[in-house]
């Protein structure tokens, strides 16, 4: 999909349908991840394995729990209701199907500081230098660079409620973890799969506490571009 057609269709197409309509049409690549890892090192076979699946929310540890639960990337940044589609109605239910979250604050540091470091691929690297090095700061950056429609144009910004819910707008899985808790909900988890493993910190970026990139403005601005991530997990700025 060309540049321009691609930037209509992100604004005219919500992305919960989005979603559906990837489940579908790539239907042959995920049936082919049930089978086997590829060579980016994405794999769905273990969670048919174990009877689960892991909703990995970009910026909140997911390649870690990846790697230490299923030796692998799992199958990236897909959302509960591409889950649905790729395993069917039956065996999402029956699966056991898991999720951590992230106070939203810290969430958009954390992922503004990964980016304007150049990401992990390619397309981070562009979608930087585009974007965000117009800003001199971070505080330039939430104030005149981060509206409603500009939160869903890379991945690392959509709100985290967006990857968990079904159709209709309800919270559809059945663990929610927290990055503030990792390794104590990681050894429930852990304990619920009946995987003997260990959590290693992998893509970990040391930016110091989140409070101190803000002020009250920028502060307020993320409340409100993110409120629904904070009402339903439960978030406040200094929690």
């Amino acid at each position: 999909m060309q540049g321009w057609l691609k930037e209509v269709y992100g604004k005219i197409i919500p992305f919960g349908v989005r979603q559906d309509i990837k489940g579908y049409t790539r239907r042959r690549q995920y049936k082919a991840l049930r089978q086997q890892i590829n060579s980016d090192g994405y794999s769905l076979k273990p969670y048919d394995d174990l009877q689960c699946i892991f909703i990995h929310i970009p910026k909140t540890a997911g390649i870690s729990v990846c790697q230490a639960f299923f030796g692998c990337l799992g199958g990236g940044h897909l959302t509960a209701r591409t889950y649905q589609v790729i395993f069917g109605t039956e065996s999402y239910k029956n699966y056991f199907k898991f999720a951590f979250v992230r106070n939203p604050w810290d969430r958009l540091v954390s992922a503004y500081v990964f980016l304007k470091k150049g990401g992990l691929t390619e397309q981070d690297k562009a979608w930087a230098r585009e974007y965000l090095d117009k800003f001199d700061s971070f505080q330039n950056f939430i104030m005149h660079g981060l509206t409603s429609s500009d939160i869903y144009r890379v991945l690392h910004f959509i709100p985290q409620w967006e990857y968990v819910v079904d159709k209709n707008g309800k919270v559809d899985v059945d663990f929610i973890g927290r990055f503030e808790t990792l390794e104590s909900d990681f050894e429930i988890l852990a304990e619920r799969l009946g995987v003997a493993t260990n959590l290693l910190k992998i893509n970990h970026s040391l930016k110091g506490d989140y409070r101190s990139y803000y002020n009250d403005a920028s502060a307020e601005v993320v409340a409100k571009l993110y409120s629904r991530d904070i009402e339903l997990f439960g978030y406040s700025f200094g929690h």
